[in-house]
């Protein structure tokens, strides 16, 4: 039997709501430092980057997961066949894309931090 761990898809959905809850905040940071203003710290703002960028790991490790549990059999299921269902390993990678997608959307355009020299 072919199974896609709901577990998965649920740690994964949870990491992005947090990511997209504490994405407003970090940005806000940002901007008040690169206007000068004195409200928060460059310490404060790197923390919340590195929080962001560990969840963004995160969903990247777990739909990696799910992409291999579309392509691996269940142990619970020892008379398995030995190709996945065409729909399951479809799913798996709607997943893994849409992840990878996620990622790059709020990754890659994470505004940067500015130096302490700034």
């Amino acid at each position: 039997m072919w199974l896609l761990s709901r577990s998965h898809v649920t740690k994964m959905l949870l990491a992005m709501d947090e990511a997209d809850s504490l994405k407003p905040a970090y940005l806000e940071v940002v901007e008040s430092l690169m206007n000068g203003e004195y409200l928060h710290t460059l310490q404060d703002a790197q923390r919340r980057r590195g929080s962001l960028v560990q969840l963004y790991n995160s969903i990247d490790s777990i739909s990696t997961q799910i992409l291999a549990m579309g392509t691996t059999p269940s142990n619970a299921a020892p008379k398995c066949s030995p190709t996945p269902p065409l729909e399951n390993l479809k799913l798996c990678k709607a997943i893994h894309s849409r992840a990878a997608q996620y990622i790059q959307e709020n990754l890659v355009t994470l505004t940067a931090l500015i130096t302490e020299e700034k």
